[in-house]
């Protein structure tokens, strides 16, 4: 069995923890993710990966909402 990813060094949170949190739609920011999961509200040092983990995982989550498009005219 795959053992879970600290993300989260401070809080010792997991990467399965924090993705459950956005694809259940509790989180589509860092605040969201601390509020949700404790991740990212010690150091700040896992911002980085938990910043990739939302640009990887939002997408798939029933609450995201892509930004509109504008064009340049």
């Amino acid at each position: 069995m795959k053992r879970d990813r600290i993300v989260c060094e401070c809080l010792k949170v997991g990467e399965k923890q924090v993705v459950a949190c956005i694809r259940d739609g509790k989180a589509c920011s860092l605040r969201q993710i601390a509020a949700c999961t404790g991740a990212g509200g010690g150091c700040t040092a896992c911002h980085p990966a938990l910043e990739a983990l939302l640009e990887k995982e939002a997408p798939k989550s029933p609450a995201y909402l892509p930004s509109p498009s504008f064009s340049a005219r």
